[in-house]
């Protein structure tokens, strides 16, 4: 079911956000992990609250909200002055394909532009489409793949002139 994006409200996540961050990461990735067949236990399980409030401090971390509900999220880490990685994109699972995370994207991707980064990248499972067909259509490319993480998971990157350009 469609979301209006006027219920959206998308903020900069402080470091109280950090206890129900924790909660919309571990339920979104259970299901990431189903869905992709992914064995063991993903690292963005075993973080802490504490950890998330870490992030919360040192990147750029976005809470989305639907009613006072927090329901998604997504971290934008600096790596250098002229590239970033996207990582804890996670959107609760009653709340995935209604256009929740295309609108938390697109605000992380309005912070990328901002900060005029060169390039952005992150890493997914390649075994689950739909969420590697969400980041392609927002014109990321496979750039590599490992199975260093015990699963099928894919390097995806966008260039500057993909994340600046106009319409």
């Amino acid at each position: 079911m469609p979301i209006d994006t006027a219920d959206i409200r998308i903020r900069r996540a402080c470091p109280d956000d950090a206890k129900i961050l924790s909660l919309i990461i571990r339920e979104a990735m259970i299901k990431y992990a189903g869905v992709s067949n992914i064995p063991g236990t993903l690292p963005s399980l075993t973080e802490t609250v504490e950890d998330i409030g870490k992030y919360i401090t040192e990147d750029t971390v976005l809470i989305a909200i639907i009613s006072d509900e927090a329901v998604g999220t997504i971290r934008i880490r600096q790596v250098s002055q002229t590239e970033a990685e996207i990582s804890r994109f996670a959107v609760l699972p009653e709340y995935q394909k209604s256009g929740l995370g295309a609108a938390i994207f697109s605000a992380a991707e309005d912070i990328l532009k901002k900060a005029r980064y060169e390039s952005v990248f992150l890493h997914t499972s390649l075994d689950n489409r739909n969420l590697l067909n969400f980041y392609i259509s927002r014109s990321f490319t496979v750039e590599s793949e490992s199975f260093s993480q015990g699963y099928r998971r894919g390097l995806l990157r966008k260039t500057v002139n993909l994340i600046f350009k106009t319409v």
